[in-house]
């Protein structure tokens, strides 16, 4: 299962990519580049459908980021997210580091464990949100 993330803070959007993402990923998804650089989804992935019923009507219509390759989506590489961190908590402090628990290729988890995970940014803090099931990550910074 992906982990899905939701934004705080925008990062530049000058930096912004179209990336190849796995099958399925929707916006809001943590995913990791085949070199180890950590990323948002802005967009679904392009050969992403939706289907509507509309009375006894099916529609599918196309729900992908427009202009995207049938297997890529749109990718911020910085800008703040908030999401479930496990280990995270109301005393972790601004600027702890975030690991993505990387299984074939998708982001299963994100932790505070460092030992074989892959670095995904740190803590950021925002009033509010400090918990295990909400907590703000400055994706692409490394303490």
């Amino acid at each position: 299962m992906s982990v899905t993330l939701t934004q705080v803070y925008k990062g530049d959007s000058s930096q912004d990519r179209e990336w190849p993402v796995a099958s399925g990923t929707n916006a809001g998804t943590a995913v990791v580049s085949i070199s180890n650089q950590p990323a948002v989804t802005i967009t679904n992935r392009g050969d992403s459908t939706l289907t509507k019923q509309i009375g006894y009507i099916s529609i599918t219509i196309p729900s992908g980021g427009v202009g995207n390759l049938p297997g890529s989506a749109t990718i911020a590489v910085n800008g703040t997210y908030r999401g479930a961190v496990t280990g995270a908590g109301s005393s972790t402090p601004k600027n702890t580091s975030v690991f993505a628990v990387v299984a074939g290729g998708l982001v299963t988890e994100l932790t505070l464990t460092a030992a074989g995970n892959t670095k995904f940014g740190v803590v950021d803090s925002f009033l509010g949100k400090a918990s295990a099931s909400d907590t703000a990550i400055k994706i692409g910074v490394f303490a």
